[in-house]
């Protein structure tokens, strides 16, 4: 038996919960204590959605017509728990919409077990869309985990400039100084944000051979 008013409300508040963890962690004022008060009220309601199972999936989905962040990042929690690929391509397409919308299926992979976001982590990464391997490798970082080194090789030097400059931040992240030569040759991209990443993430020696 569910309770659908209580279950509503927990959609309702792990959206808007999670929107303001989304602006206190880039907040001055907020400390740490802070933002792990509401990481637990976040992970309350997320946990409310979970135990109602299939109800809980049907509110969450139905939430993302509004295409908010808040929303996305509920739906996209239990998805890539559930491991249903349905639900996930759901997430998916509208996270390629803006730049927002991924930022929160992100942060989504990032809130569950690295185990259950492997199997969705592996799979974009094999995505013929960028956008799609861009969330992976943020996946990845966020979890401060290695995706395969080919893989973060071959998204250091894409044609894609957001897939690119992600992939050099996670070099960094990750501390892939392996990856030195190719992130330091993105210096010279004409997009800003790349050639910010790419000298965000390269060595001092590897710079000065840069220029």
């Amino acid at each position: 038996m569910v309770n659908l008013e209580v279950v509503t409300q927990h959609a309702e508040d792990a959206a808007f919960l999670w929107f303001s963890r989304d602006r206190a962690v880039r907040a001055p004022h907020y400390r740490l204590k802070d933002l792990a008060r509401l990481d637990e009220r976040v992970e309350a309601n997320v946990d409310g959605l979970r135990v109602a199972k299939e109800t809980g999936w049907k509110l969450a989905a139905e939430a993302t017509k509004q295409e908010a962040p808040g929303e996305l990042f509920a739906a996209g929690a239990l998805a890539f728990e559930s491991r249903n690929q349905e639900r996930i391509d759901s997430v998916i397409t509208l996270a390629t919409k803006a730049p927002s919308l991924s930022r929160a299926v992100v942060s989504a992979l990032g809130w569950i077990s690295f185990d259950d976001a492997k199997p969705a982590l592996d799979a974009l990464l094999d995505s013929p869309g960028p956008e799609s391997r861009r969330i992976a490798i943020a996946g990845y970082a966020v979890h401060r985990k290695n995706p395969p080194v080919e893989k973060l090789a071959e998204e250091v030097s894409d044609a894609n400039p957001s897939l690119q400059a992600r992939a050099c931040k996670a070099a960094a992240e990750l501390g892939r100084v392996d990856l030195a030569y190719s992130v330091v040759r993105a210096i010279h991209s004409r997009d800003d944000v790349v050639r910010f990443y790419s000298a965000f993430a390269a060595p001092d020696w590897a710079c000065v051979i840069a220029t």
